[in-house]
């Protein structure tokens, strides 16, 4: 079996018979309580990496400031302070791995 490593915010795992592309994907839920609509859950990055078959890789995919930016009431673009969540998989309704953030 294969074992899911998590460096940064990424990682990536093929339990198949024949090597190949995996994509890793990053998506956010936003802290709850906040003056504006929050997202539920948006992607604000990904990385393909190829992968051995039976193997394990790390993919690093940077977020920056911008992908968890909102407008508030003045339209200012700005970070909301709360609790994060950081939900990592091959597809927005697989994702194994969940990382709650405070910012």
């Amino acid at each position: 079996m294969c074992r899911r490593r998590v460096s940064k915010l990424g990682l990536g795992c093929h339990v198949g018979t024949r090597d190949g592309s995996e994509v890793v994907q990053i998506y956010v839920k936003d802290p709850s309580g906040l003056g504006v609509v929050p997202y539920w859950r948006r992607l604000v990055g990904f990385d393909k990496v190829f992968v051995k078959a039976g193997t394990t890789v790390t993919a690093t995919v940077g977020v920056r400031w911008l992908h968890l930016a909102q407008y508030d009431t003045d339209m200012t673009l700005r970070v909301f302070p709360g609790v994060y969540t950081v939900f990592i998989g091959d597809r927005s309704d697989v994702t194994p791995l969940a990382i709650p953030i405070t910012l």
